[in-house]
């Protein structure tokens, strides 16, 4: 990942308080993967820099844990591949997220369920327990004043 913190300054806290990204991030926490794909893509269409760089990680990485999910290897190991290049062009926290950790936890699950070679030999059956979460949105500096926090 390039460099260790960093702030993205190119339309981050516009993007950040815009709904549909609250929306697609959350849709990502509750696993609704395909959900969150097609919540987040017209924010990536409009974002730029780091920011555009970042949203399409995300979606890389969510559509990944959706073709996970239908019990598609290829189709995830595929899409992992690209969220990798995006996450390595993007420092290990962001806007106080540690996205260099879901990123870690994520390789820690497909290697331990050995999809890249599940992927060569279509093994379909992967298992679903036990998916890294995305951190909590209260975590997201931008994010704290726009949501209400969870009920106790």
């Amino acid at each position: 990942m390039a460099g260790s913190h960093r702030r993205l300054n190119d339309g981050w806290e516009a993007f950040m308080t815009d709904e549909r990204v609250i929306a697609g991030i959350q849709l990502i926490q509750e696993q609704a993967w395909f959900e969150a794909h097609e919540v987040l893509e017209d924010p990536w269409r409009e974002a730029s820099g780091l920011y555009k760089c970042f949203l399409h990680a995300l979606i890389h990485a969510a559509v990944s844990l959706e073709h996970l999910k239908r019990e598609n290897p290829r189709g995830a190991w595929g899409q992992w591949q690209k969220a990798q290049s995006k996450f390595a062009q993007l420092p290990a926290i962001v806007e106080g997220w540690d996205i260099g950790a879901w990123r870690d936890e994520l390789t820690v699950l497909y290697d331990g369920i050995h999809l890249q070679e599940r992927s060569r030999r279509h093994v379909a059956r992967t298992p679903m327990a036990d998916l890294p979460e995305v951190p909590s949105l209260n975590t997201w500096p931008h994010l704290r004043a726009t949501l209400t926090p969870p009920e106790q």
